[in-house]
């Protein structure tokens, strides 16, 4: 019996494996061992550069080929067991909006802050990203992919766990215009409700946070 699986590359090509007698856990590690080190790669470049890297196809077959040749001498264990979802675990859904768990501090403007966490700091990334996927794996808790910049589908390159993610509550509202002291010079828009052109300048109508 041949299995067919697929690994997406992020909108640039889908590429076919196939196994012959092998079970179909067999092709889902396979992408795993050949996604690891392509996104790896991608990512490191990104930071060279500062654009998202689509160059994968020149590595992509000498790593098909050293994960052919490690499988051959050495056959990965299979795990087959059922997810790990107890009773108490809170799943999300597709569609949830969440914020991120932040690994280092950063400013409410996203800046990056030197040292570790200090009280006050916020803990969770501001900005609001959306739930695309819920991935269930074998002996493994829930992982979830969020909408990001990669490929058509839109998705995050990396899941999450459920501990790394905050539900963002349907009304939610914004701090209160009392926690202002002074007069700030700025203020961060929230939404641009309407433009226009009069006298050759461009005027904004804007909501603010």
């Amino acid at each position: 019996m041949r299995t067919v699986s697929k690994i997406r590359i992020y909108s640039v090509k889908t590429v076919y494996i196939f196994f012959i007698g092998k079970q179909q856990s067999y092709a889902e590690r396979a992408i795993q061992a050949i996604q690891e080190p392509l996104l790896k790669r991608m990512v490191a470049q990104e930071l060279k550069t500062g654009v998202t890297s689509v160059e994968w196809s020149e590595d992509f077959h000498n790593i098909v080929s050293k994960v052919n040749e490690l499988w051959q001498r050495n056959p990965p264990d299979i795990l087959t067991g059922s997810p790990k979802v107890l009773k108490k675990t809170d799943l999300l859904f597709e569609g949830t909006r969440v914020r991120v768990k932040l690994d280092e501090p950063i400013s409410v403007l996203g800046n990056k802050l030197h040292g570790k966490f200090r009280t006050g700091d916020i803990r969770w990334n501001p900005n609001i990203r959306v739930i695309k996927k819920m991935i269930l794996s074998p002996e493994q808790p829930p992982t979830y992919l969020l909408n990001g910049p990669h490929g058509r589908l839109g998705i995050s390159r990396c899941a999450y766990t459920r501990k790394e993610l905050q539900v963002v509550p349907i009304n939610e509202k914004p701090p209160p215009d009392s926690v202002i002291r002074g007069q700030p010079e700025r203020f961060v828009p929230e939404q641009i409700l309407r433009h226009r052109i009069r006298k050759g300048q461009h005027q904004y109508l804007v909501k603010w946070k």
